[in-house]
This record gives C-alpha cells, structure tokens and sequence, in this order.
C-alpha cells in the first residue's frame, strides 16, 4: 500500500501464513507511535468472520528506522474488481455481503474503515473479506497516520484533512460500486 509495506510471511508456530504490514517511521514522532500502537490494539481486537484477524503488532526496529508492523491473515483471492469482470451478476452479489456485514460490524465498533477499494476486497473460496484495514481509525477522529486512503474513494471531507464518521466509508462504498470492472 501507500502507507505501509505488506510481506507475505509464514507463522511457524502455527503453521500458516500471515500478511506482514510495516508502517514505516513510526517512532520519530512519540504521539504518532502511541496514536499507532492504540490503533493496532483496536484492529488486534475486532472478531467477524469476513475481516482479516490481527494476531500481533508492535514496534520493529529496523536499520533504517523504526517500523509498526501487525500481521494478520492472509488470503488467497482475486480482487473484487477482477473477481467482478468474470462473475455473474449473483455470485458479485453474495461476495459482497460478507465486506458488507464487515463494514456494517466495523461502523457499531466505532471504527472507519478508511481505505475502501476494490482491491482491499479479496474474494477467496468463502466469499469476500476486508484485507486492509491499516487505515482504519475510530470514528470522528482523524486516523494517526494523516491523510489516508487512495485517490478516488476519499470522500471530500478526509480531503479537507477533517476527522471522518462512518459516511466517509460509505462514500468509497458508492465509489466502490460505481467503478467500471477491470
């Protein structure tokens, strides 16, 4: 992503792979990394069947400077947009339910997704499922990482650099479903 490097690494305690993600040069500044580190507690603890979990984060320290990093699952799948270009309507349809639910789950937490795009969406073997949630931030607070998301699916007011509510995802939510299939 824009904001972090994302690795496929494998967990040998568990025998499965995970996504690495670092989100590099969190230590310069102390507010920035305890605004992180509260944000990966919030993610590492949210439970719904079509998020990716959050098993571990903390602070990495690496030769070019400290790094967050979390790992979550990782998951094989085509990217709702490709997915979407070779699928009848019915089986797009049921894909979304599960990123729709997630959402739906992650607005009652009080949580904003704050990256919503096709590629964020995987759709694997069980139907779809929220990958990327680095970008999330509790609702009406602004996300620690500044101004995030990706051109196209930001609504306006993240732009403006102002705290978003859960009417920010659902602006990438119409941006998401008007967008021409790949």
């Amino acid at each position: 992503g824009g904001l972090a490097s994302a690795l496929l690494v494998r967990d040998e305690a568990r025998g499965v792979e995970r996504c690495l993600k670092l989100v590099e040069d969190a230590g310069a500044d102390p507010a920035r990394r305890l605004a992180l580190k509260g944000e990966f507690q919030l993610l590492a603890g949210l439970d719904h069947p079509s998020l990716a979990a959050v098993h571990d984060f903390g602070l990495a320290r690496l030769p070019g400077g400290d790094a967050f990093y979390f790992t979550a699952d990782f998951v094989r799948g085509l990217p709702l947009d490709r997915f979407a270009a070779g699928a009848p309507f019915d089986e797009v349809r049921r894909a979304l339910l599960g990123p729709l639910a997630a959402l739906a789950f992650l607005h009652r937490a009080g949580i904003r997704h704050g990256d919503l795009k096709p590629e964020n969406i995987l759709v694997g073997e069980g139907g779809g499922v929220l990958i990327d949630l680095s970008c999330a931030a509790r609702l009406g607070r602004p996300s620690p990482l500044g101004i995030s998301g990706t051109p196209g699916f930001v609504a306006p007011e993240i732009l403006r650099g102002e705290a978003g509510d859960a009417r920010a995802d659902l602006f990438a939510l119409g941006k998401l479903l008007l967008a021409p299939a790949a």
